[in-house]
């Protein structure tokens, strides 16, 4: 199952599925800094809490570049696809991909 971040409702979606399966959810998601409008790539099986945790500095990596601002996100079923989804997006081949991610979702907002 993937889902992107465009709908807005991807944490409800990812509990609504989780609760009616009973089965964990797990996400990749992209961030943009609002201090230097750089992405931080991550996952995660509680989104939000995650996104308050780099905002609110709990982050070591993330501190000195928060606020943070979700642009992206993908939802699976296990934590070895998000994790290798993940890993996949910091390669040359997945930072290119993710960069026209991005730009698709700019032009369709």
């Amino acid at each position: 199952m993937q889902q992107d971040w465009r709908s807005g409702g991807v944490v409800q979606l990812v509990r609504t599925v989780a609760l009616a399966t009973g089965r964990r959810m797990y996400q990749v998601y992209i961030l943009q800094s609002r201090k230097n409008g750089r992405y931080y790539t991550g996952s995660t099986n509680n989104l939000k809490r995650r996104l308050a945790e780099h905002n609110s500095g709990r982050s070591e990596y993330t501190k000195p570049t928060k606020p943070f601002d979700l642009v992206y996100s993908e939802v699976f079923e296990t934590r070895t696809q998000a994790v290798q989804r993940e890993r996949y997006f910091k390669t040359g081949k997945g930072r290119e991909e993710l960069k026209n991610i991005i730009s698709n979702l700019h032009q369709t907002n």
